[in-house]
């Protein structure tokens, strides 16, 4: 589903990632976790398209998106939802996860019912 090899980022001069990669299956939870300054952030933003890549590549269900822009990795079904956002704090996890779904499908991937995302 999700395949990072070997990305390299920078925020400004300082060079952040060093040939990050990991994978995530289909039906898999995955959990970012280090300490402050560890590229955690830069890693989701780099992934999402929100921070050039330097080097390395992003496969999203096989297809290269590492040059695409954040909008139209959105449309492949690509999200990021940053801890304490807040955007829509009144809603409920299965509001949110309903919300979600409000983006078209791509045409080689249907989209799964709302209520399949909510029992991963």
């Amino acid at each position: 589903m999700l395949e990072v090899k070997r990305i390299d980022a920078f925020r400004g001069p300082a060079h952040i990632l060093h040939g990050v990669s990991l994978s995530v299956h289909e039906h898999e939870v995955v959990c970012l976790v280090g300490r402050n300054g560890a590229g955690k952030t830069t890693t989701m933003e780099s992934i999402m398209g929100f921070l050039p890549l330097s080097s390395g590549q992003i496969l999203f269900h096989g297809e290269d998106v590492s040059s695409l822009p954040v909008h139209k990795r959105a449309l492949r079904g690509m999200g990021y939802a940053p801890e304490g956002c807040a955007i829509f704090p009144e809603l409920t996890v299965a509001e949110h996860m309903m919300l979600s779904r409000a983006t078209p499908p791509s045409r080689s991937r249907p989209r799964a019912p709302a209520a399949a995302c909510l029992r991963r």
